[in-house]
């Protein structure tokens, strides 16, 4: 008889003992009222969520090679419907990406599941880092969507689109800073109504910047399409009364010059704000230190 806000509240505080009493994920869409509109606007996820899920299985409770059971819970995945791929298309999107860890056997094998147990010696499962990676940001996309609906809040977004940002550049990765954009994309067809924090919107931008970065560095020639780049990009140039704004949108067009300019006019600018990768580099390079020092009132 509660309330959705007062039931959130309890689900959240007890957030582990509701999960062990509960099958996983499809019911927290109906606690949520998450819209299958919403929950699966990417059509390949519960497909996804099912195979991560199945192999969990097989090799926690079943043993090390793909079996029956494993194939049904893969070929079953999805319920006929325009929201949810066809299974054997995902299961083709697989083998194209080895994620069953067979390249010697693929002839073989000749993109068939259900091969993966009929040929005469079994086939052992096998998590490659490619397919942990992918693992990761499915579950992740997952999580977000979630906490957000759970929290009627995006801050949790903010601070991992971040640290996203920032794990992908340490460990050369663009799966990790392609996700991070990925969940603001997704954030935004969910509450297409909602304000979006300008944080949030910063953070799209420099993954954006980042993944152009790294399709130049392998001298990449196809163009990159990034549906809130301009939007976003418009915004901050239109704040011409924020210095801090004007600061992004110099770095982001590589005028260092004028981003040293702008940043001696920020007031009050938080020291923590280091940490920011739109800082993070720059503050190598002395004349942006310094500027930094007067924007956060350091520069005794």
């Amino acid at each position: 008889l509660m309330n959705n806000d007062e039931k959130n509240v309890i689900y959240l505080n007890l957030f582990k003992e509701v999960t062990e009493t509960l099958p996983p994920l499809l019911n927290y869409q109906h606690f949520f009222s998450i819209s299958d509109r919403n929950m699966w606007n990417d059509e390949s996820l519960r497909f996804d969520f099912m195979e991560i899920r199945s192999r969990r299985n097989l090799l926690t409770h079943r043993g090390i090679n793909y079996d029956n059971e494993y194939i049904e819970k893969i070929l079953k995945s999805a319920p006929s419907s325009s929201n949810f791929i066809n299974p054997k298309k995902r299961i083709q999107f697989y083998f194209e990406k080895e994620f069953f860890h067979i390249p010697k056997l693929n002839s073989i094998v000749n993109n068939d599941i259900k091969n993966l147990i009929n040929l005469e010696k079994p086939i052992p499962v096998v998590i490659t880092n490619n397919y942990f990676m992918f693992s990761f940001s499915r579950l992740m996309m997952i999580y977000c969507k979630l906490w957000v609906y759970a929290t009627k809040s995006h801050e949790l977004l903010i601070n991992i689109s971040h640290d996203l940002i920032k794990l992908g550049l340490k460990y050369k990765t663009g799966i990790l800073i392609s996700l991070s954009i990925h969940i603001v994309e997704d954030f935004i067809y969910c509450f297409e109504n909602e304000d979006i924090s300008d944080l949030l919107k910063a953070n799209y931008l420099l993954a954006v910047r980042d993944i152009k970065n790294k399709h130049a560095e392998n001298e990449e020639k196809k163009s990159v399409f990034f549906k809130y780049e301009n939007e976003f990009l418009e915004y901050f140039i239109n704040k011409t009364d924020v210095p801090l704004y004007q600061v992004l949108i110099s770095i982001l067009g590589n005028d260092l010059v004028t981003a040293i300019t702008h940043l001696k006019t920020c007031a009050d600018l938080p020291a923590e704000s280091k940490n920011w990768v739109l800082f993070t580099d720059l503050l190598e390079i002395p004349e942006f230190d310094n500027a930094f020092k007067i924007a956060t009132g350091n520069n005794n």
